[in-house]
């Protein structure tokens, strides 16, 4: 099946990266990707297939009316060229838009619906994370037959491989270290984490706490002897720190995903996640392989950590198992499967 398919990216990602290399590896799809410079505080270098086709969005519509994509994926809506473009076509193609928002029910989701349905009026169809996301497509104008899920996924090879060649050691002498990975902002629960690590440290003084990131908050760091700082960290480096760490926090304010969770699932990490992480209603499963606290409440945060600090290593390694199994859900496979559904089903 040879067709062309546009993608359109406000910013790249190593995980949107992996599952585009293994689109034109496995298929004969011509995949041209438009996307913006990427965020600074996440100083990605990317191994892009040379199959791949880069175009500057400057000149999309230009391309679009040489190209005449079959079909087109789009990154939410909020990028006026992009929106122009789908709003434009005058010709066969299946318009995709990917979403990754979730209902929250708040005033400025209630009124920007109607505006909303006048943009996604224009697709076909709308790609989400997860069936936790379902509602907020279904909010703003898609059916439900409409709606896909599994919008994101990678490469989970080498965090399962990880997992199997440290499990045999975790599971005699589990870590007493936590680990955050994620930029240091206000909205990440970074200060939350702090506040909560120090109140848990002063009755469990042989804990630690492991942060991995960088952020407008970095020079503001708590300053601790049992806090860690190891500041932007290569995957690699992040899997080598993962065999001497033990549990994964995920403190978020609001979190549309949070691909960390994933990752640190498949290696195999008991899980600590906001009620605001939208990853964590696919990866953890309550008393199973991690606990959910209520976002910004320090003391319940606190609650979680200390359910940790008394389980005993058979019921830690049942945690770290479980996350393992959970982690598989969406992967490249998947993520394949359903360009290829949408490509057969619209052909």
């Amino acid at each position: 099946m040879s067709k062309n398919i546009f993608f359109l990216y406000s910013e790249l990602s190593e995980y949107t990266v992996e599952c585009l290399n293994f689109i034109v590896k496995n298929n004969r799809f011509k995949i041209y990707v438009f996307s913006w410079p990427v965020n600074d505080e996440a100083p990605f270098k990317f191994n892009i297939s040379k199959e791949i086709i880069i175009g500057d969005p400057d000149f999309l519509y230009e391309k679009s009316l040489e190209i005449k994509p079959e079909i087109i994926f789009c990154s939410g809506w909020l990028d006026k060229t992009y929106i122009k473009l789908i709003k434009s076509i005058d010709y066969k193609c299946t318009k995709v838009l990917m979403v990754d928002n979730y209902w929250k029910d708040s005033i400025k989701q209630i009124l920007g619906r109607n505006v909303l349905k006048s943009v996604t009026k224009n697709f076909d169809l709308s790609w989400v994370p997860s069936n936790f996301h379902v509602s907020y497509s279904q909010k703003i104008g898609f059916k439900n037959k409409n709606i896909i899920l599994g919008l994101y996924a990678r490469d989970l090879s080498l965090f399962n491989e990880a997992f199997h060649n440290n499990k045999i050691k975790k599971s005699k002498n589990p870590p007493k270290k936590f680990i955050y990975v994620g930029r240091y902002l206000k909205l990440k629960g970074i200060l939350d984490l702090w506040n909560a690590f120090k109140i848990f440290s002063k009755t469990n003084s042989e804990w630690e706490l492991h942060c991995v990131g960088t952020g407008y908050l970095s020079d503001k760091k708590m300053i601790h002897p049992k806090i860690f700082h190891h500041g932007f960290l290569s995957r690699d480096q992040i899997l080598e720190l993962s065999s001497n760490t033990g549990i994964f926090v995920m403190p978020s304010h609001s979190d549309h995903w949070g691909m960390a969770v994933q990752e640190f699932a498949c290696l195999g990490f008991p899980l600590i996640c906001s009620n605001k992480v939208g990853s964590s209603y696919s990866f953890l499963e309550e008393g199973k392989n991690g606990f959910h606290f209520e976002s910004k409440n320090i003391n319940d945060l606190v609650r979680v950590m200390n359910k940790f600090s008394v389980m005993n290593n058979k019921e830690l390694y049942k945690f770290a198992q479980r996350s393992n199994e959970l982690s598989f859900l969406y992967n490249l496979e998947t993520w394949n499967n359903t360009i290829l559904n949408i490509a057969k089903f619209y052909d």
